[in-house]
């Protein structure tokens, strides 16, 4: 299975072996990966060198630490083999393959097991990661909650106030629902909005007339809801979040209804 859930397509190994041009050109042309079968069953998966590249970034930086090289298996190495535009160069372990075209590197072979070893170490580096302006917008916005003032009298309650909790619980889910989709549903991912300005979020509560309550414009901060993405379905039953323009049309119609 692919990390959003389709089949892989698959080929025998031996036909690999005999015509690895077919192969490069399927991964380079669409995309995807390709499963290696020995007998029926999975023991490698050639995907596109972009793809092993962003998983490969994402493993060291969960493990914090460089990937580990597997060890040589092979007494002589074969040398550089060529078929139509693609050269094949064999790994010392014997189960790395990379195809190249064009001296640029195409497709990656990975053994069926080093690379779900690679998946789970790519998941743990996303976690909880935001590139520098979600996390820069994100900062400005917990920055600019008031601070709550205690009751006279009384001391000030210990830990953190209740919104600001909300808040945090807000950002903390949906960090962990952007990586889910980031590995398992990559396009349903692609559908999220980036984050609303302050002042687009100021601007919505003018219209509205009603302050925004604090965790919604945690959620808006950070995703002002989803774009049409083909083959994307965001929610069940097809249900998605919506952007602050769509938040404004519903309440306009809605209105226009009620006068």
């Amino acid at each position: 299975m692919t990390p959003d859930g389709t089949p892989l397509r698959s080929v025998e190994l031996a036909d690999v072996v005999g015509d690895f041009e077919r192969l490069a050109s399927l991964v380079e042309e669409t995309g995807e990966r390709v499963g290696i079968t020995a007998g029926g069953e999975l023991v490698g998966v050639v995907l596109p060198a972009a793809e092993l590249a962003e998983l490969e970034h994402w493993a060291q930086r969960g493990s914090g630490a460089p990937l580990p090289v597997p060890d040589a298996s092979l007494e002589s190495v074969p040398g550089p083999e060529q078929q139509g535009p693609y050269t094949r160069y064999v790994h010392a372990d014997g189960l790395r393959m990379t195809l190249t075209r064009d001296r640029v590197i195409v497709a990656e072979m990975r053994s069926a097991r080093d690379l779900a070893w690679l998946e789970e170490r790519a998941r743990q580096g996303r976690q909880g990661y935001m590139d520098p302006k979600q996390s820069a917008a994100f900062a400005e916005f917990l920055a600019s909650q008031p601070a709550s003032a205690p009751p006279k009298d009384q001391p000030p309650a210990p830990g953190p106030h209740p919104e600001e909790i909300a808040v945090r619980q807000v950002a903390d889910a949906w960090h962990r629902i952007g990586t889910w989709l980031r590995a398992h549903a990559p396009a349903s991912y692609a559908s999220l909005n980036p984050g609303a300005s302050r002042e687009d979020i100021a601007a919505l509560e003018e219209t509205l007339g009603v302050p925004v309550p604090a965790p919604l414009k945690a959620l808006w901060s950070l995703h002002a809801g989803v774009r049409h993405v083909y083959g994307a379905g965001f929610l069940l039953d097809g249900w998605a979040l919506m952007d602050l323009d769509r938040v404004v049309y519903h309440y306009r119609m809605k209105m226009d209804i009620q006068e």
